[in-house]
């Protein structure tokens, strides 16, 4: 991807400000890499309804507060990701807040009424390779498998209600943790 000849770089929503993956691929160097370079470019650079947390090394920290000092426009998807950032000595109290589109959702586009034709109410779930990345401790494998359990009793209680399940993807990278999370649940006998 080139940014010659290109007026703005906009980095969207999602939870993008963390080094819980790592400082490399879509971690907090590549993504200053891409600040630096859209400044180099002389282009806009906003980063619009953008979540943050958690941030485990100093690098991490100096990588975020970095790409943001040089940014045109910021604004976060919650309040808690504001406070985040403040909280590790990033200034923000002039930003805003704009939940991205998930946090936004309308209550009025939300159906409450049950479902047509006698069909069954369809859940998507999303399911991410979690393993404590967003909590005060280290990831762990033992942390990943008490998600996917936790994950399986809900989906559990969701078929028990009615509800038929869909597993949803946002990226190539969730593959791995949706066979994970088949694996799993035959393992676990879902329907029972």
């Amino acid at each position: 991807m080139s940014l010659r000849r290109t007026d703005i770089l906009i980095i969207p929503g999602t939870g993008l400000l963390t080094d819980a993956y790592g400082l490399l691929s879509w971690g907090p160097y590549n993504l200053f890499k891409w600040s630096l370079i859209a400044k180099v470019c002389r282009c806009k650079l906003l980063f619009v309804s953008i979540g943050a947390g958690p941030v485990y090394g100093t690098l991490g920290k100096y990588f975020i507060k970095s790409m943001l000092s040089l940014a045109d426009f910021r604004s976060y998807r919650d309040s808690s990701s504001k406070r985040y950032l403040e909280n590790i000595g990033f200034r923000a109290s002039n930003d805003r807040v704009y939940p991205d589109l998930v946090f936004s959702l309308p209550e009025a586009v939300i159906p409450h009424q049950g479902t047509k034709n006698g069909r069954r109410s369809i859940i998507g779930l999303g399911l991410m390779g979690y393993a404590g990345k967003y909590s005060v401790s280290r990831p762990s494998n033992e942390i990943h498998l008490a998600y996917l359990d936790n994950v399986v009793e809900f989906v559990r209680w969701l078929l028990a209600h009615e509800y038929d399940v869909r597993l949803l993807i946002g990226d190539v990278g969730d593959r791995r943790v949706t066979q994970e999370f088949r694996s799993f649940a035959e393992g676990a006998v879902i329907g029972a």
